[in-house]
C-alpha cells in the first residue's frame, strides 16, 4: 500500500488540515526531478526552474512544520492544562497528597506545583 494512502487511512480526521500535506510536498519533489531531466540544451532554463521549485518546495515544508509544531505546542499545553485540573481534582478529594513521577519532574511543560 502506497505511503499516502496508509497516511489517509490513519490520520485522525479532525485533525487533517494539521498534517502534513504529504501529497502537495510530493508533487513538488515530481516536478523538481522531472526539471532535472530535460535536454542537456535546456539545461540552464531547467536549472533556474529547478531552483525556483526547490524553493517553492522548502517553502511549503516550512509552512506545513510550522503548522504541525503549532498543532503540537497547543495539543500539549491542552493535555498539561488538563493534567494539572485532575492532579488539583485528586488531591481535594484527598486522593493524593504528593504527586512525583520521575519522568515528568524534568519537563518544561508540567509546573513544579504539581510536585
Amino acid at each position: 500500500m502506497k505511503f499516502a494512502h496508509v497516511l489517509d487511512a490513519e490520520m485522525v480526521q479532525e485533525w487533517r488540515p494539521k498534517y502534513i500535506n504529504y501529497r502537495k510536498l510530493k508533487k513538488f519533489c515530481k516536478v523538481i526531478k522531472n526539471t532535472a531531466l530535460l535536454a542537456p540544451g535546456q539545461q540552464l532554463a531547467s536549472k533556474l526552474a529547478e531552483l525556483e521549485e526547490e524553493h517553492d518546495f522548502f517553502d511549503e515544508l516550512l509552512e506545513n512544520l510550522a503548522t504541525v509544531n503549532e498543532f503540537y505546542r497547543s495539543q500539549l499545553t491542552k493535555f498539561t492544562d488538563q493534567f494539572h485540573a485532575l492532579v488539583a481534582q485528586a488531591r481535594s478529594m484527598g486522593l493524593m497528597q504528593k504527586y512525583r513521577p520521575a519522568d515528568f519532574k524534568d519537563s518544561p511543560n508540567v509546573s513544579p506545583e504539581v510536585f
